[in-house]
């Protein structure tokens, strides 16, 4: 998780140095292979919304993220993205 999500404690469940290499990454590949996710970002995609590998999907993750982010504690969020994978 740590290696996933390094700057965790340092961002509000969106990490932009991370979308923007992404974005980079992709626009040179013409894919959406990368996808700069957080833990924040995980945890919304897990309970709230598809794998789909769309923009919009990703637009959305942002959103919920920084939604979960100021509802929840990071040890909140922790624990809930370890329940998500337990019963996956």
């Amino acid at each position: 998780m740590v290696k996933e999500d390094q700057k965790f404690y340092d961002h509000a469940g969106v990490d932009l140095s991370g979308i923007s290499r992404a974005l980079l990454i992709n626009s040179q590949n013409k894919t959406i292979g990368q996808g700069g996710i957080t833990i924040a970002q995980q945890l919304a995609r897990n309970v709230y919304l598809s794998h789909d590998r769309t923009y919009n999907r990703k637009l959305s993750e942002l959103i919920y993220a920084y939604q979960i982010e100021r509802k929840k504690s990071k040890p909140e969020i922790m624990g809930a993205v370890f329940e998500c994978h337990l019963f996956q």
